[in-house]
């Protein structure tokens, strides 16, 4: 396996993907409003260093004649893994040289987002995406900190 899904993988096998929404089994109810997220207002997520979901960054490297499909195929990505048990919210931001883009994500649990990620529909469209591409680089965070405006 290569590219973006070797990165989250490596993470550890879960067994079969969870067919619910939700908290993985043992863990305690989370929701977006616990992170204090609001999906229905905000266009970008809240980033609060008390109230944590598991955040993934990937950057991925491209040639920039390949940036705009190279989004174009994580964009149809996120929007599979928006359907997805756990899900929460998912930005991409291209850089303004062409040669990068950032994903950013944020799930409720890391067994729901690697779930996720090894779901058969999920990686059956990532064969193309490392032909356009010239690095992948997954990584799990968490915050250290949060400065706005209002301080």
């Amino acid at each position: 396996m290569t590219g973006l899904l070797a990165g989250v993988v490596e993470l550890a096998d879960t067994g079969p993907r969870q067919q619910r929404w939700g908290p993985a089994p043992g863990a305690a109810p989370r929701s977006c409003a616990e992170f204090g997220l609001d999906q229905g207002r905000s266009a970008m997520p809240q980033i609060h260093a008390d109230k944590q979901p598991v955040t993934q960054i990937t950057i991925v490297e491209s040639e920039p004649e390949k940036q705009a499909e190279a989004l174009s195929v994580m964009t149809e990505r996120a929007r599979f893994m928006a359907r997805q048990p756990g899900f929460i919210s998912i930005s991409l931001h291209r850089s303004l040289d062409g040669r990068r883009i950032v994903n950013y994500v944020q799930w409720q649990n890391s067994d729901l987002l690697r779930s996720a990620h090894q779901s058969p529909e999920f990686r059956r469209q990532w064969g193309h995406f490392d032909e356009i591409t010239s690095e992948i680089d997954p990584h799990l965070y968490e915050v250290s900190a949060v400065i706005d405006g209002k301080a």
